[in-house]
């Protein structure tokens, strides 16, 4: 009797192991690293939504966060946050190049372009359309002479939606990067 109580003990003892090191491997199989193409990409659209939701610092609802200035500065360009600052539109401009110029990766590894568009409306001040473009414009894919029809750019888009007097407006966002 001992020596079958021996023996079931010695079978269970290989039985968990076999699995614990059957888990193992298909653990490790499953862990897929990241290619630097798809860590780009991914650092890419992650840094323009972390942009976006990014709180300025000012209390009005229509410059609480990155956004909102964005769709201030398309819908109330000449609105001001507070009496010390500039135009919605100055500001928006301003904000984003001091959020991008804080990254590190984007500020010494790449070129970057920052464009914000109105889908199905036009913006316009006496100045003429609103459109901002800010950072390396040579990365606009409309160009003729884009830079990224000769290297490799990562794009990340998304849009802002806002609701005036029942209507519907929606600017698309989109951040390009390059490598330098």
């Amino acid at each position: 009797m001992k020596r079958h109580k021996a023996q079931t003990s010695a079978i269970l003892i290989i039985l968990v192991i076999v699995i614990f090191i059957g888990v193992a491997v298909t653990l490790l199989q499953l862990a897929k690293t990241v290619s630097k193409e798809e860590y780009i990409n991914l650092y890419t659209g992650n840094l323009l939504r972390s942009v976006l939701k990014t709180d300025t610092g000012h209390t009005q609802p229509e410059c609480r966060k990155v956004s909102d200035l964005l769709a201030c500065a398309f819908f109330t360009p000449t609105y001001r946050c507070s009496p010390e600052e500039p135009p919605c539109l100055e500001l928006a401009n301003e904000t984003i190049t001091n959020y991008m110029s804080k990254f590190d990766m984007i500020r010494k590894n790449f070129n970057y372009l920052f464009k914000v568009e109105s889908e199905g409306f036009i913006a316009a001040t006496d100045s003429g359309i609103i459109d901002i473009k800010i950072g390396d414009e040579r990365l606009d894919i409309r160009r003729g002479d884009s830079l990224c029809r000769k290297q490799r750019c990562w794009t990340a888009n998304d849009v802002i939606q806002r609701t005036d007097n029942g209507e519907q407006y929606i600017l698309k966002v989109q951040l390009i990067i390059s490598k330098r």
